[in-house]
């Protein structure tokens, strides 16, 4: 993806990508908050990564609800 977005930006000039962080979909994940948060982060990573393209948007399209119950989640893990 990181390669298409470089070339859609060469060849249109400006882009935006519209993405979203698989985990926060998957009704297991806050069994493991650890594991998930960790997933959640190397999306973030990757997000920025995307939108260090110069002439490239990334918004992450993500439940918000799911997002709060992870991030929640893992602060009582790490507790």
């Amino acid at each position: 993806m990181y390669a298409a977005a470089q070339l859609a930006a060469t060849q249109f000039g400006v882009v935006t990508l519209f993405i979203t962080p698989t985990v926060l979909y998957d009704p297991d994940a806050l069994a493991t908050p650890a594991a998930a948060y960790e997933t959640y982060r190397s999306f973030e990573e990757f997000r920025q990564q995307l939108e260090r393209i110069d002439d490239v948007t990334v918004l992450e399209v993500a439940p918000g609800d799911r997002l709060d119950g992870l991030l929640s989640a893992y602060q009582r893990s790490e507790q």
